[in-house]
């Protein structure tokens, strides 16, 4: 399932989605698909990968309590950063 997550200018991690909300026409019925941004509050490590000029880079990023501490190239870090990293991942 592709999902879209955006990190904003305040370092939180958000997930874009859709749910259904109250139609205002028929009192108790949720009938409208409306976006909605959801604040993951994520503590961990995210590795992303991205393709630029035909080159892959993968990076970590680095939540604290739901704020971004970092982003590292993940050939940056040591072995064992990269080992955790990748086996904690949201995409890992």
């Amino acid at each position: 399932m592709m999902e879209t997550y955006t990190v904003t200018e305040e370092g939180r991690l958000i997930r874009h989605t859709q749910g259904y909300v109250k139609d205002a026409s028929c009192p108790g019925e949720f009938s409208t698909l409306a976006p909605r941004d959801i604040d993951l509050e994520f503590h961990g490590d995210i590795v992303l990968t991205g393709y630029q000029n035909n080159t892959q880079a993968d990076y970590v990023l680095r939540f604290t309590h739901g704020t971004l501490e970092w982003i590292e190239p993940i050939e940056s870090l040591s072995e064992e950063q990269q080992d955790i990293a990748m086996t904690r991942s949201l995409s890992g």
